[in-house]
């Protein structure tokens, strides 16, 4: 943005989503792919036949048919909270029943290890507690033999630039919301820079 001002934008609004996939801070997080990587070129990770997911939201339910829909066998969503917790909308959750997709909830991922070509996964169960879902001591298990983990736990956007002239709307603004609550803030936005390069008050 702030070379589009040095180059004669007198305003510029950023409305750029949230970009940047949420870190889950395990040991082998580097063997993991995140949702953005995957879901931009989907067909560079085709033939793998037993993938697991990391998340219960939409994004992740994404990930999980897109895999299906690549020929993926088994198809596993790792979820740290209850069934009922999951952010999705009833059409996904039957098509996620249809294509036969396991959800495990109540499940946290705590490792994973590179055994020659595949991957084995950690995973403790939770429960809910004072401070939120916390694990179950004594109940760590592993899963063996998958060909690919996808993180798709949430995200966030780049640090914003503080400048007059430089406005933020939408996701990397208030967060993942609807798209209702997107278009009202970008045309909150827009409102802003107009009165701002009019120099009026706001």
């Amino acid at each position: 943005p702030l070379d589009l001002l040095n180059h004669g934008f007198d305003g510029v609004i950023m409305a750029i989503g949230e970009q940047n996939a949420i870190d889950l801070g395990i040991d082998g997080e580097d063997l993991i792919v995140s949702y953005y990587d995957y879901l931009k070129n989907p067909s560079d990770y085709a033939n793998k036949e037993k993938i697991g997911v990391i998340g219960g939201g939409n994004v992740a339910c994404d990930c999980a048919l897109t895999a299906k829909r690549l020929g993926a066998k088994d198809v596993s969503m790792f979820i740290r909270r209850k069934f009922f917790d999951m952010r999705i909308s009833k059409n996904e959750l039957n098509e996620l029943w249809d294509k036969q997709i396991d959800i495990a909830t109540t499940t946290r991922i705590t490792k994973v290890e590179k055994n020659n070509n595949k991957f084995d996964v950690y995973t403790v169960t939770t429960q809910a507690g004072s401070t939120g879902y916390e694990d179950i001591e004594n109940s760590m298990i592993k899963r063996k033999s998958f060909d690919l983990i996808i993180k798709a736990i949430g995200s966030k956007s780049d640090k914003h630039i503080d400048h007059e002239f430089i406005v933020y709307a939408g996701d990397c603004k208030i967060g993942g919301s609807t798209i209702v609550e997107a278009v009202a803030s970008g045309i909150d936005s827009a409102k802003i820079i107009h009165n701002k390069l009019k120099g009026e008050k706001i």
